[in-house]
């Protein structure tokens, strides 16, 4: 016996390990430490409910969603505590992922998703994917371990299922995904009148992912925010385009000069709690200004030294401010107000543009429109004439629908640029256009007749560029994949047409073959 008691004692200490271990891996988004934990332990026979816990969440970390719910069930009946119904959420996720398919690329990328039109975007999420590791990960520190996993919600109800956000949550501030179980949930860009940003999207919750396993979820929602927005936009190439868009701008302008910003106390525990979308618009436009004004003034080095003192449960403001350069939080915050009122930020007035999840037309994703369905009937009124060719008369009623209050409807500027592109008056169609695109960069119906118009002109390059912003954001416009097919042969790139071919066909079909 005392031979059995001194082998167990020479055992090496990671033979043995307990709940607490899973948990710690997971809070690191490390789901392979987390199972290989679980190996260690005698989890088919136990009847601990903790354990059991633990080995539910591991399973749901991994996208095994019936395992994950049957084992907190059972753990439930054996006396665990769900007190945050982490079982409900378990079984609501099993459910919506019915029917949904898996595709693995390099035993490193995976998809999950709903067969049918979103086949269309598998390749982009991919590329992002790899790229956000190549490009944003160093940046940060290192990538995790594991899987990236992306996973698209094909309506904005089954990602607000599958999520632990409230339907109130994703209709007042727009929100469309989420980083969080070791995966980055997207709600597919056709749930929304005219699509987002989905790329820079999932680069942005993969900066999330990181941050977490760097730091062990130690990192405040208010630093991680200020990252992932700064930091989206360079998984294309690892350049730095950070710039914030016409409503953001026009947003902090007023918050910095009326003094009205957003508490940081007010950001916890998420963005998407904010009490309307100005707010989590106007806190996103403050941290990720934060931030580029931190890295603007110490290099992007800093901030992998951030989060290495966020990981040693150092105070997260003051890690920032000491490593931005400055004695406090409270000097660095009163010198980034002082930068900001540097920059020439333009207080226009832009309408309200959060992402419309489920939107049914066209109407329902204009800002401003959306509000006044009283002069919305004109617009359709002259969207039936300029269908019928009758421009001239379309652009009477168009004229009927602007509004009294001076607010840019970017439906109703596109329209009328269309109508003036009809009758041939180029010059007029383009300064509609570009008035439109100017406000609201996303507008992809804009783009759509920018690059009908920039063809007219005889200008494929721009065409190509116009079309190309169009499927950035909705991937599921058949008519311009057509468009952009000939307009890369002609300029020699194959492997862009071959790509916009297939996702023509994917398209057509209603899925991939």
């Amino acid at each position: 016996m005392r031979y059995g008691i001194l082998l167990l004692a020479l055992l090496p200490a990671r033979a043995l390990a307990s709940t607490g271990d899973v948990l710690d891996c997971l809070n690191a988004v490390d789901v392979p430490c987390a199972q290989a934990a679980l190996a260690r332990m005698d989890l088919e026979r136990s009847k601990d409910p903790d354990l059991l816990y633990a080995a539910a969440r591991t399973a749901f970390f991994a996208g095994e969603y019936e395992t994950a719910y049957l084992r907190i069930a059972r753990a439930v009946e054996l006396g665990f505590e769900d007190r945050w119904d982490e079982a409900s959420l378990y079984e609501r996720t099993w459910k919506v992922h019915a029917g949904f398919v898996e595709v693995v690329r390099e035993d490193r990328y995976v998809v999950r998703y709903r067969p049918g039109l979103d086949a269309v975007m598998l390749e982009e999420v991919f590329d992002v994917m790899r790229r956000s590791e190549e490009h944003i990960a160093p940046i940060l520190g290192g990538r995790p371990p594991g899987r990236v996993t992306v996973e698209i919600f094909p309506s904005g109800q089954t990602f607000t299922e599958a999520s632990s956000l409230t339907e109130k949550d994703v209709k007042t501030t727009g929100v469309v995904a989420l980083s969080k179980w070791s995966r980055l949930l997207l709600t597919s860009p056709r749930a929304l009148g005219r699509g987002y940003d989905w790329q820079d999207t999932v680069a942005h919750e993969y900066v999330h992912q990181v941050v977490s396993h760097r730091t062990h979820e130690r990192t405040p929602v208010w630093l991680q925010e200020a990252l992932a927005k700064y930091l989206d936009n360079r998984w294309e190439d690892g350049k730095d385009r950070f710039a914030l868009d016409p409503r953001s701008e026009a947003l902090l302008a007023r918050a910095i000069k009326d003094e009205q910003l957003v508490p940081f106390e007010m950001m916890h525990p998420s963005l998407a709690k904010l009490p309307s979308a100005d707010m989590a618009a106007l806190a996103y436009a403050q941290l990720a200004s934060l931030m580029q004004f931190c890295v603007e003034t110490k290099g992007e080095g800093m901030i992998a030294k951030v989060l290495a003192r966020v990981d040693n449960m150092e105070d997260p403001r003051s890690a920032l401010a000491v490593e931005a350069g400055f004695g406090s939080f409270g000097d660095l915050e009163a010198a980034w107000k002082e930068w900001v009122k540097r920059q020439g930020l333009r207080d226009r007035d832009v309408a309200e543009s959060t992402p419309t999840v489920d939107a049914a037309d066209d109407v329902a994703a204009d800002p401003v429109m959306s509000q006044r369905k009283d002069l919305a009937r004109f617009i359709r009124l002259g969207e039936l004439l300029l269908e019928r060719d009758h421009a001239e008369a379309a652009l009477i009623e168009f004229a009927k629908a602007d509004a009294e209050d001076g607010k840019t409807s970017p439906l109703l500027q596109t329209r009328i640029g269309q109508a003036h592109l009809k009758l041939g008056d180029l010059v007029s169609a383009r300064a509609q256009l570009e008035k439109t695109l100017e406000l609201y960069p996303d507008f992809t119906l804009a783009w759509k007749v920018l690059g009908d118009l920039e063809a007219t002109s005889g200008r494929p390059a721009k065409a190509r560029e116009a079309y190309a912003n169009v499927v950035a954001y909705d991937p599921f416009d058949a008519d311009v994949h057509a468009l952009l097919v000939p307009l890369y042969k002609q300029a020699g790139d194959e492997r862009r047409a071959a790509r916009h071919q297939e996702q023509l066909l994917i398209l057509r079909r209603g899925g991939q073959g």
